[in-house]
């Protein structure tokens, strides 16, 4: 299924993320991430850099447990 959402990230910027099958694309910044697992609210989610993120979404909220930063869905 894909998706595309709009967020403010920690640093106050707007992002424009769309999700195409398991792979993530930040269009504000053209990085990527592959998703690997999603379950219930929380997102195993690896970056192109190959370092992993746990994500868990509350409502309108995201945070990356693995940085501490926190996104607002618009």
């Amino acid at each position: 299924m894909d998706s595309n959402a709009s967020f403010f990230g920690p640093d106050g910027a707007l992002h424009q993320v769309i999700r195409c099958g398991s792979t993530l694309t930040d269009v504000s910044t053209g990085r990527s991430a592959f998703v690997i697992s999603d379950s219930g609210g929380t997102s195993l989610v690896a970056d192109q850099d190959g370092r992993l993120h746990q994500y868990m979404k509350n409502g309108s909220m995201t945070t990356d447990l693995t940085t501490g930063a926190t996104y607002f869905e618009i």
